[in-house]
């Protein structure tokens, strides 16, 4: 038997099987004649005297392989990670091929192969080769070890130089050269802010200088560069409106503020520092205790925060003259008496005296004008007067 055809030959005992006559195409290699059909009991060794002297015939069958000594693993002069491995097969006629390559998960079919990580590498194919639907079928097992350089990545960082407290800095990280099964690594490369070599929470970041460094993990077949910056926080501004409302002479400035501008949901629990007012009057410092009668603006300072900045804004206000009764009371007299006129004056503020309204003095008026007699003689004529005060 011979490539699925069957014949017949006489042969003396002790003959050899000749294997002149038989056909040997083009990419096969004979191999010799076997006692079964699956070619695994030679016939040197089932009759190694020679064929039998019997009745009847003998069968036997020509063994066959494909050659597949021209059959390689094409590998990449510098082979990097994700790069592919290919085979080289012989183009022989009614020949099929079919081949599996053995990776770490199993075997897996196709016409290439990627290398499965960076370091050495044995790529190893089982190839099948199927002659005549079946009727030489002959399977090679192929290697061949590389060492696989690491696939180079691209890794950025656009990050803000400068924030004001209260925004959050948003660093973007770009990944650039990762193989389309890796994509999801790329989750795996982010950024944080390090102050005096700890990590900060980047979603309130005090004031202050930071580092913005860039941190990957799980990319062992890539080689890289880590990017870095720095990132300055800058105070946030706080408004403090000072607000004054007009006196009177002998009452207390009324001098108020409020303060706007919080971040993070902050108040004045957070501020420092004490509230000082400074005023002028006329364009000068004032620094009396006590605000005479005038028009002054007052400004305010003092406050203090770790993380903020201070704008005052400016008040004004009038000091107003403070009303004063004078109390003026007389007496009928005769004539011939003296005048009986007095007065008091009302409450006067802060410890002032009565000096303190000037040169106060009794006038007597009849018939609406001053009588200058009064002051010269004390004696009134009989009639009717007005007494008041003048000063």
């Amino acid at each position: 038997h011979y490539l699925g055809k069957q014949v017949t030959q006489t042969l003396h005992y002790g003959d050899a099987i000749p294997a002149e006559s038989l056909e040997n195409p083009v990419g096969l290699n004979f191999l010799g004649w076997f006692a079964d059909s699956d070619c695994t009991q030679p016939v040197s060794e089932v009759y190694p005297d020679g064929m039998p002297d019997a009745e009847g015939a003998v069968e036997v069958y020509a063994g066959y392989e494909v050659d597949l000594s021209s059959a390689v693993i094409n590998l990449p002069a510098n082979p990097v990670y994700g790069d592919s491995v290919t085979l080289s097969l012989p183009n022989t006629e009614n020949v099929a091929f079919s081949y599996k390559w053995q990776t770490a998960a199993g075997a897996m079919e196709g016409a290439s192969f990627s290398f499965e990580g960076a370091g050495s590498q044995t790529v190893t194919a089982v190839v099948t080769a199927n002659y005549m639907d079946g009727l030489v079928v002959t399977q090679k097992t192929l290697s061949a070890t590389a060492e696989v350089a690491k696939r180079t990545l691209q890794i950025t960082l656009d990050a803000e130089k400068e924030i004001t407290y209260g925004q959050t800095a948003q660093p973007v990280v770009t990944v650039t050269g990762l193989l389309d099964e890796d994509s999801e690594l790329k989750n795996n490369v982010t950024a944080a802010f390090m102050q005096n070599d700890s990590v900060c929470d980047g979603d309130k970041l005090a004031v202050g200088q930071y580092s913005v460094t860039v941190a990957a993990h799980g990319l062992d077949n890539y080689s890289y560069t880590l990017p870095s910056a720095s990132l300055t926080v800058k105070r946030a501004p706080l408004k403090v409106t000072v607000s004054a409302n007009n006196v009177t002479y002998g009452e207390e400035a009324d001098v108020n503020y409020s303060v706007t501008g919080f971040v993070y949901g902050e108040d004045e629990s957070v501020l420092g520092g004490s509230i000082v007012y400074t005023y002028q009057k006329d364009s000068e410092n004032y620094t009396q205790s006590v605000f005479t009668v005038g028009n002054y603006t007052v400004t305010a300072s003092g406050l203090s925060a770790d993380n903020y900045d201070f704008n005052y804004t400016q008040a004004s206000f009038e000091v107003s003259k403070k009303q004063v009764t004078v109390t003026v009371s007389a007496q009928d007299v005769t004539f011939g008496q003296s005048a009986d006129v007095s007065f008091t004056v009302g409450k006067l503020a802060f410890e002032d005296t009565q000096q303190a309204l000037g040169n106060l003095a009794v006038q007597i008026l009849k018939d609406g004008e001053p009588y200058y007699g009064y002051e010269q003689s004390k004696l009134l004529a009989a009639g009717r007067y007005t007494a008041t005060v003048t000063g």
